[in-house]
């Protein structure tokens, strides 16, 4: 595909005249005399600003609303009467809470930040004037309507106000709940929004934080810790509880209750499974609960209009200034625009007033390259669930602007079926940290706090005015607006409805539930008669009834529900329990994940079903098979039935191995002697390799509760498993054997394994069974297994020595013996990652660290001397090659480009559009802006373990830390003894100890290469 045929011809106008710029300043100092083209972009006033958009389809992005009636409008939320109520984040971006080694920055001004309430008295469809609805307030980000006032979620806290005198000011404001972490201005809570379940959802950002939650009199009343997930609450009870998500600026829903998020370049993606069942799978590897949901991948390509703002041209120019870097690269590489870089306000439009096509599409906003995406939704023949989104205009976005001003953050669905666009309107969105100094020196980071414009998207034709006004509506008539197609409509009648409890409402509900031909309104009708009290069967009958499996979908949440407080509604269990061959597998994946609140006859049959089925929701059923011990057994009996063999067929392996796991971490001993009966019988229906897996599952998980196998096993038993051990020693070297024979020595005596195991690392075995050798002397209790490991230092492959000093990390008199081996120069510093040095340079215990100190090396902690002593080398250019031997010895252990590396931290694609400069303090600084989801976190055990990574997962009852290699470690909470945040990026310091200058400018070289590559 050429160049010419990926832009329109405007924007390959302004790339040409970027590219003559460059050409033109390519022999200016980067340090000092582009500073002077650090020029301010004037705002367009509101006369001028029409003349900026291009708008596809015949569509017209039509201004309601501007300054001085609002600004920098963030969220806003329309309520029952037609008024807008707006966020306004005028604090933006000053963080409170400045991290060193950087200067403390100015404190986010509670004067400034406001909640707006616009009003719209002659029904013309434009906002004449506003109120200050709640001030006072510092980064206002979200509100939403509730019982005549709004939620107001302003970081650290969210707040309720509600005007009770009708003067349009608020003069009730409670704290409804504090603590939301504020330590990144761009990565707050944020995007309050209400769910079909009748609680309000909302992203918990990425800082998280300790939250305390107060009733309306003001007591607390519980505390909940944010940290990698969302949050929902319902708004009169006040109960918190976490979600799944944790993505950046971004939360809404589909008509049917489906939730979608986004995080800056990741600009689509869907939450796929709820939290609480997936708690059960805390100690088993799973796939996220959050799917990249875009079809192109996540940094999608965007076709701007707008072009860079100057201080991004200065960098471009920087990278520029070489002359032979210049000629080889493409000219799409000498302007800092063409991915997502900024994607904000996710939002699906659920109107009536645009052409059938656009009905499900999702909006997402691009504040850095004044944009407006669209994406349709993508289903299989005969599936109305979505299961991508694709973008939907071929080559141009939905809504580009020639204005670098317009900062389009957030989208709401309205009353007249048309969607509103909130355009903060400033100058510059960037975090603080993200600008080197001397450029930020030039620029005022608060300019536009004074502006701020709201547009409604309106479709050819125009929009509808005539609206009726939901306050003004009857119980009927809001009961009939169930069945609108108007999304906003029904999402507020069914909030009117719970708020205000009109008993005739159940006769009417239930009349409506009954109603076939609009599953979508019967559903809601369900829902809203249940959260009203009116509790009865019939009503999730009529929705497995439905047509449409998406009602079946519902069903299955509600009927669970309803079957934990009801557990004699038979005819209900089985006829969820039929679901169980549902052509559906978003219904049967539901249905698994219903499995761990339901009891009684036929449940477990209803799991083997499943499982033996399509097999297409193994998490879901390894959620639900957590407290089963009868599974096994019946899953192994159905399938030498059904087969009518002794075998277990290899598909079901992976499954069985599983519930072989979870069983051992229950601990319970009856259950795990009747395994262990099963897998060490000699008529075991399946292959030695299998039998070897499955006690290694069983054992693994007995690990999890402080508990060994050995101990596990009754005399008779422990005579068959030593006989297992000795006929896997015989196979260690064997091909196709050694895996499962090595990982079941792990769990054998150590007088019986350690000789075995140690024996096997020399030159002449492979790599691989190498590897796997040390994984196991790592896991034999005490030291001698490492130990023995280190010994064969000299023998060992470079992959096999960073092995050994992972599992020589683990312990701390395994940290000894490493240390000391590097103080007589057995091992070599150089010999250990920086990663590894960062885990004895920061590891809990003070002896330790002050040895590694007096080893290593103090690194500086002027980053910029450091920058600055490779600056040189880094702008004269790097080897694509060298660049990717480096990248592939050094950064793949936590980085992943296409099928190389391991996903741990940022995927390198992702930052492939950043200047050289700017990868060269990501490399060397990588605290000046380190993301809340890739901080590292130390754990210590009560048995004296260390475990270090990223937060990978949490639950009530286990941590996941993630390391490199993409290797992940889970302890159960009873067994930690400490777990603390170090506030510092998983990505080492003092990778210049490492990685001379050449080094890191051919890895700088590489990466940019990658998105020449993969354009």
């Amino acid at each position: 595909m050429t160049f010419a045929s990926r832009f329109p011809r405007f924007q390959r106008i302004i790339v040409l005249l970027f590219v003559l710029l460059a050409v033109r300043t390519g022999a200016a100092d980067p340090q000092a005399g582009d500073l002077g083209e650090v020029g301010r972009l004037a705002p367009l006033e509101v006369t001028d600003v029409q003349k900026t958009f291009a708008v596809q389809h015949g569509f017209t992005l039509d201004l309601v609303a501007h300054e001085p009636i609002v600004n920098d409008p963030v969220d806003g939320c329309f309520d029952e009467h037609g008024n807008l109520y707006i966020a306004e984040m005028r604090g933006y971006p000053y963080s409170a809470e400045p991290r060193p080694p950087q200067q403390p920055l100015p404190i986010g001004r509670k004067d400034v930040c406001k909640v707006r309430k616009l009003v719209d008295a002659n029904r013309d469809g434009i906002f004449e004037a506003s109120t200050v609805f709640a001030e006072g307030l510092s980064w206002v980000v979200s509100v939403c309507c509730f019982d005549g006032g709004v939620f107001v979620l302003a970081p650290s806290s969210l707040y309720y106000c509600k005007d009770t005198t009708g003067d349009g000011v608020a003069d009730v404001k409670q704290v409804v709940a504090s603590g939301f972490g504020r330590g990144n201005v761009q990565a707050m809570a944020n995007n309050l929004k209400w769910g079909p379940d009748g609680k309000i959802y909302f992203a918990g950002g990425m800082v998280g934080g300790e939250i305390s939650i107060f009733s309306p009199e003001g007591a607390e009343i519980h505390k909940l810790t944010v940290r990698g997930n969302d949050l929902r609450f319902d708004p009169w009870t006040r109960q918190f509880e976490p979600v799944n998500g944790g993505q950046q600026f971004g939360n809404c829903f589909d008509d049917w209750g489906q939730r979608y998020v986004c995080s800056n370049s990741n600009h689509i993606q869907r939450v796929n499974w709820p939290l609480h069942p997936l708690e059960q799978l805390s100690e088993l590897p799973s796939n996220p609960p959050v799917q990249n949901f875009a079809n192109e991948g996540p940094a999608a390509p965007v076709f701007r209009k707008s072009p860079a703002e100057p201080w991004r041209i200065v960098r471009t120019r920087r990278r520029a200034s070489d002359p032979e870097m210049k000629k080889r690269l493409p000219m799409t590489e000498l302007v800092p625009i063409g991915f997502f870089t900024s994607a904000t306000g996710v939002t699906i439009y659920r109107g009536d007033a645009y052409p059938a096509e656009f009905l499900g599409n999702a909006f997402i906003g691009d504040v850095g390259g004044n944009l407006i995406h669209r994406k349709k939704m993508l289903t299989h023949p005969g599936s109305p669930f979505s299961q991508a989104a694709a973008r939907a205009d071929d080559g141009v976005e939905f809504v580009t602007s020639t204005d670098t001003w317009f900062r389009p953050a957030n989208f709401i669905n309205g009353p007249d079926g048309c969607l509103y666009v909130c355009d903060m309107y400033r100058e510059t969105i960037e975090h603080p940290f993200s600008i080197p100094e001397d450029i930020k020196a030039k620029l005022d980071l608060e300019s536009g706090t004074d502006r701020g414009r709201i547009y409604r998207l309106t479709p050819p034709g125009g929009a509808k005015t005539d609206w009726k006004r939901l306050a003004d509506c009857s119980t009927e008539e809001l009961i009939e607006l169930l069945e609108s197609t108007n999304g906003w409509h029904r999402e507020t009648a069914q909030r009117l409805l719970l708020e205000r409890r009109d008993p005739a409402a159940r006769d009417l509900l239930r009349k409506q539930a009954r109603q076939k031909d609009n599953p979508l309104a019967q559903m809601l009708a369900v829902r809203t008669a249940l959260l009203l009290g009116d509790e009865i069967s019939c009503h999730v009958h009529s929705l497995l009834a439905s047509s449409d499996p998406r009602a079946h979908w519902h069903a299955v949440q509600l009927g669970v529900d309803m079957l934990v407080n009801h557990p004699n509604y038979r005819s209900l269990r089985d006829r969820l329990l039929d679901l169980a061959e549902s052509d559906h597998p978003e219904v049967r994946g539901e249905l698994a994940l219903a499995l761990t609140r339901l009891t009684g006859p036929g449940v477990e049959e209803a799991w083997v079903t499943m499982a033996l089925g399509r097999r297409d929701n193994s998490e879901a059923l390894l959620a639900s098979a957590k407290n089963r011990p009868v599974l096994i057994p019946l899953l192994l009996q159905r399938q030498i039935d059904e087969n009518n063999s002794h075998g277990v067929e290899p598909k079901l392996h992976f499954l069985v191995e599983k519930l072989a796991q979870l069983s051992g971490s229950r601990g319970d001993e009856g259950e795990v002697q009747n395994l262990l009966g099963q897998f060490l019988a000699t008529d075991f229906p399946s292959s030695e390799n299998h039998r070897r897996s499955l006690l290694v599952a069983l054992g693994t998980g007995l690990r999890t509760r402080g508990k060994t196998l050995l101990a596990s096993l009754t005399p008779e038993q422990r005579t068959a498993f030593d006989a297992h051990c000795d006929a896997a020693i015989t196979q260690l070297p064997m091909e196709g054997f050694y895996r499962p024979a090595v990982e079941l020595l792990a769990f054998a005596p150590v007088e019986k394994s350690l000789p075995a195991l140690a024996d096997q690392l020399k030159p002449q075995s492979m790599p691989q069974l190498q590897q796997a050798v040390i994984a196991a002397l790592g896991d034999l209790p005490g030291s001698a297994g490492p130990l023995a490991a280190l010994s064969k230092w000299k023998e060992l492959s470079p992959e096999s020595r960073r092995a050994t000093v992972e599992v020589l990390l683990r312990e701390r008199a395994r940290v000894d013996g490493l240390l000391a081996a590097i103080e007589s120069g057995a091992v070599q510093s150089s010999e250990l990652s920086t990663e590894q040095w960062q885990s004895l340079l920061g590891h809990p215990d003070l002896p330790v660290r002050e040895r590694a100190t007096a080893l290593r090396g103090q690194v500086s902690a002027d980053r910029e001397a450091v920058i600055a002593q490779y600056r040189e080398a880094v702008e004269a250019g790097g080897d694509i090659e060298r660049g990717r031997a480096v990248f592939k010895k050094t950064c793949s252990i936590c980085h992943k480009v296409g099928d190389e590396g391991h996903s741990v931290g940022p995927e390198l694609a992702s930052v492939a559009n950043k200047s050289p400069a700017d990868l060269l303090v990501a490399i060397l600084d990588p605290n000046r802006e380190a993301q809340p989801k890739f901080v590292n976190y130390t754990l210590e055990t009560t048995q004296g373990q260390v475990f270090t990574g990223l937060l990978a997962a949490e639950s009530s009852a286990y941590v996941t830390l993630r390391r490199s290699e993409a290797k992940e470690d889970t302890i159960a909470r009873e067994a930690i003894e400490t777990l603390t945040s170090s506030s510092v990026s998983l990505m080492p310091v003092g990778v210049e100890k490492d990685l001379k200058p050449q080094a890191i400018a051919d890895v700088i070289a590489h990466i940019r290469g990658l998105a020449k590559a993969n354009p």
